[in-house]
Parts: C-alpha cells; structure tokens; sequence
C-alpha cells in the first residue's frame, strides 16, 4: 500500500495540468512529476526542483539556483534544481 500523496504535490499538479497530462511518482525521496509522460520536475520536503539539461543548467547555475541534493554528500547532485522565483510564486499561489 502506497502512502498518500503529500497536498504540495497535488497542488503543483493542479497548478501544471494545462501544460498536459500531469502525474506523480515516488521517487529519490520525493515524488517526480511527469507531463505527458516526461520527467520535468521533483517535489522533495514541500520543495519544486526542475529537472535539468544541457540547455537549461547553466542559466538555474547563472541565477543561483540549488541543485537537489537527496544525501548529505555534496558530490550527490542530482539535475534538478530549484524552481525560479517566479514559477516559485506561480505554483504556491
């Protein structure tokens, strides 16, 4: 049996279904969230982290945004990173 979903997680998902169809799955300590079948995002600690690429990396690094770090070994990033400020504000609306 599966725990519930956390109520951060289903409100992102309310937040992203027009973008396509949103679901969640636990994952690396959280929940990562998929649009349409593809990995965008991770809700780990009431937190949204986007997943990263080649394209992107460098602009969340340029703003200062956090790499999501499931352990406390510094050398465990993984390509998620925090949301900018202004999705921030969008999803917690």
């Amino acid at each position: 049996m599966s725990k519930p979903r956390p109520p951060f997680v289903d409100f992102v998902i309310e937040r992203f279904s027009d973008l396509g169809e949103v679901s969640a799955r636990s994952m690396m300590g959280g929940r990562v969230l998929y649009i349409d079948g593809y990995v965008c995002a991770l809700v780990a600690n009431n937190e949204l982290y986007l997943k990263g690429d080649q394209h992107n990396i460098p602009e969340f690094e340029a703003r200062g945004l956090k790499a999501f770090q499931p352990f406390d070994d510094p050398k465990q990033l993984m390509k998620y990173y925090q949301a900018p400020p202004e999705i921030s504000r969008m999803v917690t609306r």
